[in-house]
């Protein structure tokens, strides 16, 4: 169940990366704030990427962060190395920089272990493309609190699921809060 969590929240990250793809920098609207966000995730700076993400969403890789050092701490044996093996490719591979992980050090470290140990669906995405944005409030006059959808289409096939943007303090940020609960 606790490793399912760390897969969701790697296809999470792929499908976030399959919706950014060919969006039309900065956050000013929500295509402005998929292209930078686009980028950074191209270029593997995920740092910059996280700092693109919504407050509700740095909140749930917080919450997901410091469970995952509780459950680090009473894994032994095949289970042990597995994890130490995924935490190598997250350049989490000392007991110190897993203690001192926060939400960004996961996001970032889900990041790169998607990108390293899934190749093949890392350079699907370079294959998607936007396929529409869907806008609920005025785009001329956006205020805090605005969301919108932005759906797109990989090797020919619609995605189902919309990636979902909220305005806070004036800026598009990527929304993954519902993506991410159970």
């Amino acid at each position: 169940m606790k490793n399912k969590a760390l897969i969701v929240a790697g296809a999470v990250i792929v499908v976030v990366v399959l919706v950014l793809l060919l969006s039309g920098g900065g956050g000013a609207t929500p295509r402005a704030r998929l292209e930078t966000f686009k980028a950074a995730m191209t270029d593997k700076n995920f740092e910059d990427a996280w700092d693109m993400l919504s407050s509700g969403t740095q909140v749930l890789f917080e919450e997901g962060a410091r469970q995952k050092k509780d459950e680090m701490t009473e894994l032994s044996g095949p289970a042990k190395e597995e994890l130490d093996a995924k935490l190598k490719l997250m350049e989490l591979d000392s007991d110190e920089k897993v203690q001192a992980m926060d939400g960004e050090a996961l996001f970032v470290g889900l990041c790169k272990l998607v990108s390293r140990k899934d190749k093949k669906t890392w350079l699907k995405i370079a294959r998607s493309g936007f396929l529409r944005l869907e806008y609920d409030g005025d785009e001329k006059a956006p205020a805090d609190g605005d969301r919108a959808k932005v759906f797109v289409r990989t090797d020919g096939k619609d995605e189902d699921k919309p990636l979902l943007l909220v305005r806070e303090n004036g800026d598009w940020r990527v929304d993954l809060k519902d993506m991410m609960q159970p």
